[in-house]
């Protein structure tokens, strides 16, 4: 029992004897809206603005090719009695082999509009980043935190504002780059 007890504090010696203190008076923290700086700046809004209107493009296009394929899916079924059975076997697979290949183009045509705004996002995300850091050793401060992930704090170590004044000054728009194939 004295042998585990004198390891016990022997390990605790040597564990406060080598752990690294942390300098508390040098550490200055700040706090940014990372959800606001990705919304509010006007890179952000152009990109938005960008998608919304690629969205509605991608939109009005299919909407005309569903009308025409439920147009056709009609009017086989109006003309079923017309065909012989095997007539209407062969227009019927010929009617869904276009339905699938049109659906999968919207697919990829969607997936490539995913895949544009992934690579715009993460373009400002590095943006962001480099304009908090900017503001962040402007005004001397060391460490900064996410406002989301902080629940108090005071708003003199905000640097929000300047950060996207930062962000706006660095980039104002992103172009949304969708490849045509």
């Amino acid at each position: 029992m004295k042998f585990y007890s004198l390891c016990l504090v022997v390990t605790l010696g040597l564990f406060l004897t080598f752990t690294p203190r942390i300098a508390v008076a040098d550490t200055t923290i700040a706090v940014v809206d990372v959800r606001r700086l990705l919304t509010e700046s006007k890179a952000a809004q152009s990109l938005h603005k960008k998608l919304q209107k690629q969205r509605k493009v991608f939109i009005d296009e299919f909407s005309k090719k569903e009308q025409l394929l439920r147009d056709k899916e009609k009017d086989l079924l109006e003309k079923r009695n017309s065909f012989s059975q095997d007539d209407f076997v062969k227009k019927k697979k010929e009617f869904e082999e276009e339905l699938l290949k049109t659906r999968a183009e919207a697919q990829k045509k969607k997936d490539a509009l995913d895949k544009a705004n992934a690579r715009a996002t993460g373009v400002l995300k590095e943006a962001l980043l480099k304009a908090v850091k900017l503001e962040a050793d402007k005004k001397g401060y060391n460490l900064v935190f996410s406002r989301q992930n902080v629940v108090v704090a005071d708003e003199s170590i905000d640097i929000s504002d300047g950060a996207l004044k930062q962000l706006n000054k660095a980039l104002s728009d992103i172009p949304l780059e969708i490849p045509s194939k």
